[in-house]
């Protein structure tokens, strides 16, 4: 009877372990720079209430360890029903007139939400505030 009460406790742990490494991951796909598609789960921000963004995503794919990627080394991916864009972001500003720009090799990568897709496609970068995250 003790062996089996042995066993129980060692598949719970075994279990509330494997929940827990999956806390906060959703499934989505990336797209490396070879334009292939990887499927698995993924997590690009620190959960509340001490919420941050993770400059580097978490990538699982099946049951192994996370794997990080920042937007040099990805061209997208999607969490959820939300798509983030690799692009080159840099800002300049004149008498307080600030513009963000977005030229091929300028400044630096970064991840921006796809809001709306078309001719004309509109993006939100996020970032960190005294208040959390915010775009």
């Amino acid at each position: 009877m003790q062996y089996f009460k042995f066993i129980g406790v060692i598949i719970c742990l075994a279990i509330s372990v494997q929940l827990h490494s999956q806390k906060g991951y959703l499934k989505g796909y990336i797209i490396d720079n070879d334009n292939d598609t990887v499927f698995g789960k993924i997590k690009d921000k620190k959960a509340e209430p001490f919420g941050k963004l993770y400059s580097k995503i978490r990538f699982k794919e099946g049951r192994g360890p996370a794997v990080r990627f920042s937007p040099y080394n990805i061209k997208e991916y999607k969490i959820g029903a939300e798509r983030f864009i690799s692009m080159w972001f840099y800002e300049s500003n004149d008498f307080f007139i600030f513009k963000a720009n977005s030229s091929e090799g300028k400044g630096q990568k970064r991840f921006f939400k796809l809001v709306s897709e078309g001719y004309l496609s509109m993006y939100y970068l996020y970032f960190e505030d005294e208040d959390g995250i915010d775009y």
